[in-house]
């Protein structure tokens, strides 16, 4: 959950994107758009596309495919102030490191200075602060966490024998006893 944006499944119609509730719209917005060339491309599975690397050529076109689309080129402005990019990335509902990238895909800043500020933006993001509360089980953590649509989906996948059962437990971070108790 703190890695995955989303995934898509192109196995069987219909096709089913699928989007982490623990990252921000503008995240799963950007996260739909990806999958989507993904599902264009038939091609299933899970995405970490903010760590994809320029070897995962796949990746990096559907980063570029959604980015485009949420972000056409004349929308693009060149700048090299985070105030500016996080002001145009607010009229685009998209994260300023999505605009960032758009600057650097269309040529519009420097190799060095990308890099520069998007060290900075990444050093603004939260990070994850544990909730206090009462005891809850496991699966029920787990179903709350990711949403009730993805802990099925891996459960059914791993039912179907499309994923292992060592799979299904760390998609769900769960225990393979508790992953046999939700049969």
């Amino acid at each position: 959950m703190n890695e995955v944006q989303g995934f898509c499944v192109t196995d069987n119609f219909p096709y089913a994107i699928v989007t982490n509730s623990n990252h921000s719209y503008a995240g799963r917005i950007f996260t739909i758009f990806h999958e989507l060339a993904h599902i264009l491309r038939h091609q299933s599975g899970m995405c970490l596309w903010d760590k994809a690397t320029e070897r995962q050529k796949e990746e990096w076109e559907c980063n570029s495919f959604a980015g485009k689309f949420l972000a056409p080129t004349a929308l693009i402005e060149k700048t090299e102030s985070l105030d500016e990019i996080k002001q145009y990335s607010f009229k685009l509902n998209i994260s300023r490191e999505v605009y960032l990238r758009r600057m650097k895909e269309e040529g519009k800043i420097s190799d060095m200075r990308f890099y520069s500020l998007l060290d900075q933006i990444k050093a603004t993001y939260k990070t994850d602060k544990k909730k206090g509360g009462g005891f809850v089980t496991p699966e029920v953590q787990s179903r709350a966490s990711r949403g009730e649509t993805f802990f099925n989906l891996i459960l059914d996948a791993m039912y179907r024998n499309q994923i292992s059962y060592t799979e299904a437990s760390s998609a769900l971070n769960l225990n393979i006893p508790t992953l046999l108790r939700e049969v």
